[in-house]
């Protein structure tokens, strides 16, 4: 559309050459288009149809151009309004969820697993010698590592599922309704397909990059946000301390099979 092209109203004539070829009125009348523009961008169309051979009148215009901007502004809100949405729920590195909206989320999940009598999962990630890949590849590197792995995350999340930045290099998923047998299945393929990342920075290998997982159940493991997560993390040391590269539950001297 040309008034998407120059920003400025244009007038077409359906049939002619300079006519639009969105508008689908009877050839020979008129529409007008008008650029919906707020703060300098291009938000979108208003395309009115004129019933005559000729464009709008210039009262007519004038509502129009003032209706156009009227809608501009409101779109530049919205638009605004998700933009700090995004930057006070979203880690900006990873484009994870961030650890405060994680935190509300396992609260409202506890209270919904507690009313329907349903199992919760969490798993606490961590990826292993995180600060030796950084002083060996440098930190543009590690989050590159971090962002590539954030990436696997929401690729295995479902959409009811949260997965967080909890900090770091550890991360934090929260699955309603998932058993443990199936969050131990789900976090193993989780923990193969990190270790099968194959990543370079400036041409240059990085190498292979291991995961240890916790994982921690409602109601067995804690009946509240603060349990659950400190089960988790419990568990995940575990995990570490039992060699890393493995998946461990709370409490537990001996970590699950590595697969």
């Amino acid at each position: 559309c040309l008034a998407l092209q120059h920003g400025e109203p244009h007038v077409s004539i359906v049939g002619s050459t300079l006519s639009c070829r969105h508008v689908r009125v009877q050839p020979g009348l008129a529409t007008e288009c008008l650029p919906i523009i707020a703060h300098g961008e291009v938000l979108g169309m208003l395309c009115v149809e004129t019933g005559t051979r000729r464009g709008l009148s210039r009262s007519d215009e004038r509502l129009a151009l003032n209706f156009a901007c009227q809608v501009g502004l409101a779109l530049a809100n919205m638009n605004l309004r998700d933009t700090l949405r995004n930057l006070s729920v979203r880690d900006p590195l990873s484009g994870l969820y961030n650890r405060r909206h994680m935190q509300e989320s396992l609260v409202r999940e506890v209270h919904v697993a507690t009313r329907k009598r349903r199992p919760l999962a969490i798993a606490m990630v961590d990826l292993d010698h995180f600060k030796s890949f950084n002083d060996t590849f440098g930190h543009d590197a590690g989050d590159l590592l971090l962002r590539e792995v954030a990436k696997v995350l929401q690729r295995f999340v479902r959409g009811s599922d949260v997965a967080s930045r909890y900090g770091g290099e550890e991360f934090v998923l929260v699955c309603p309704e998932t058993s443990l047998s199936t969050m131990v299945e789900r976090v193993t393929q989780l923990r193969g397909q990190i270790k099968a990342l194959n990543l370079l920075h400036l041409n240059r290998p990085l190498g292979t990059v291991s995961a240890s997982i916790g994982i921690a159940m409602y109601p067995e493991h804690g009946t509240t946000s603060e349990a659950l997560l400190l089960a988790a993390d419990r568990a995940l040391y575990d995990a570490k301390d039992s060699g890393r590269d493995r998946i461990a539950l709370p409490r537990s001297a001996a970590s699950l099979p590595v697969q």
